[in-house]
């Protein structure tokens, strides 16, 4: 029952900010996950459903900006995953199916635009870089990691300022550390936006 009711109440939120500022009916179904663990247990169950969110584009629109993750896998230079012409719910959605789906994103070419952000951990002694989305209502946050030129760039002199606008274009993967899968975006270059 409980696990009903916090399904029910994750649909109906998501409904509420999808539909909230919507003037078109295109439609795009993206996965999504709630924790149905016990917290008292330290379980890891998770339940997955199907949710459908409603962008705010006209349908043509929609079509031109609407990803095929299966047309090809980025090594052309074509762009599979275009960020920056959609809605902010539609991007936070995109971007948050990458991270619970990240087997439908591999080897594709995404184009996203967010605030830079650098974060040091002490685990490893290492500087990472993200890309930091926001939801329509600014409430909630996604980040995706990125790894420019293979690391050849030098921390801070060739990197932006933290909450600095940046357009970046990479080709989605994962690497392991520390007995961890990581997902980032491999890219060459970080366009700073005006």
């Amino acid at each position: 029952m409980k696990k009903a009711v916090l399904l029910l109440i994750l649909c109906l939120c998501i409904s509420f900010f999808a539909t909230g500022c919507s003037d078109a009916k295109e439609e795009k179904t993206v996965g999504t996950e709630l924790d149905a663990g016990n917290t008292n247990t330290g379980s890891d169950t998770l339940l997955s459903e199907q949710v459908t969110v409603t962008d705010n584009t006209d349908s043509e629109t929609a079509k031109n900006n609407t990803e095929d993750t299966t047309s090809s896998d980025g090594t052309d230079g074509t762009i599979d995953v275009d960020l920056t012409e959609q809605s902010s719910t539609m991007v936070y959605a995109e971007v948050y199916n990458m991270m619970v789906n990240p087997d439908d994103y591999m080897g594709k070419m995404v184009k996203i635009r967010g605030q830079y952000n650098s974060e040091y951990w002490d685990q490893t002694d290492k500087y990472y870089f993200y890309v930091i989305i926001s939801d329509a209502t600014a409430c909630c946050q996604q980040g995706i990691e990125f790894i420019w030129d293979d690391g050849e760039h030098k921390y801070p002199d060739d990197y932006p300022h933290n909450n600095t606008t940046v357009e970046i274009t990479g080709v989605f993967g994962s690497y392991e550390e520390l007995g961890d899968i990581y997902y980032y975006l491999d890219t060459d270059d970080i366009m700073i936006v005006k």
